[in-house]
């Protein structure tokens, strides 16, 4: 038997040595989800909802659903638990797996053939996603987002046009709400970074992970005007990074009709 790759998701989610030779029986071996094994893979195993951190329950169907269509629409997802009311076409039932896997797989639907997935319980990952980049009264990622942006770009033009505006310059980047913009920005994403990590863009979230801890590092230990100034054009730099990243995911967590 020549044996086919599944990768599966979430990474997290241990393979019990009977579910494991369950799929080698069948002709497939389990791995690790990734971007680039996805877009060629004929199946997925996606294990639903998703534990984000102790005990954080997602459910990201639906952006994953989103994803897919633009990166694999012909791949079939099999939407994997324990939901016992679960009577949908591709959903696996760890407790009954299908004595003959190549039948059920003819059932499944594709994705671009309109695979409807499974609810499970759990947040909803898009509802994730708009508590993360709005918040409510002004507290959400963007917000602080874009005074910080707009802090740090101010202070790098000033100073790589007058040095001896160096001073000033400090005292307005210790101002109380520059601190608050910059602390509640990666406050923010630290808080949300976890349960985002059930979305399918794992290294466009990477990206930004490490764009933020650049923008984390403080700007106290800096000596004079050029290293203050070198370390506000690396924080709107990085800031320019993590935007256009935002940009590109955003369309994965809108609802879109079927």
């Amino acid at each position: 038997m020549i044996q086919k790759m599944i990768p599966s998701f979430p990474p997290n989610w241990p393979f019990l040595p009977t579910r494991q030779q369950y799929f080698l029986d069948v002709g497939y071996t389990p791995m690790q989800y990734t971007q680039e094994n996805i877009q060629t893979t004929q199946v997925l195993l996606l294990v639903t909802p998703v534990l984000c951190g102790d005990d954080n329950w997602v459910s990201p169907e639906w952006v994953w659903r989103n994803y897919l269509l633009d990166v694999n629409p012909t791949i079939k997802v099999i939407q994997a638990g324990w939901d016992n009311s679960a009577a949908a076409e591709n959903y696996l039932h760890w407790n009954r797996l299908p004595g003959d896997f190549s039948a059920f797989l003819q059932t499944c639907k594709s994705v671009g053939d309109g695979w409807v997935p499974h609810w499970t319980y759990g947040d909803d990952l898009r509802e994730v996603w708009t508590r993360f980049r709005d918040g409510h009264d002004k507290g959400g990622f963007m917000d602080w987002f874009i005074v910080a942006r707009r802090r740090a770009g101010i202070i790098s033009r000033a100073l790589a046009e007058n040095g001896e505006q160096y001073t000033e310059m400090l005292d307005y980047l210790r101002a109380p709400d520059s601190i608050e913009a910059f602390g509640n920005l990666v406050k923010r994403w630290h808080r949300y970074e976890t349960l985002l990590q059930a979305a399918p863009c794992v290294e466009e979230l990477t990206k930004i992970a490490v764009s933020v801890a650049h923008i984390e590092r403080g700007w106290e230990d800096c000596q004079d005007w050029k290293e203050l100034g070198a370390r506000m054009k690396l924080f709107a730099q990085e800031m320019r990074s993590i935007e256009e990243i935002l940009d590109t995911i955003a369309p994965l967590f809108k609802i879109i009709s079927k």
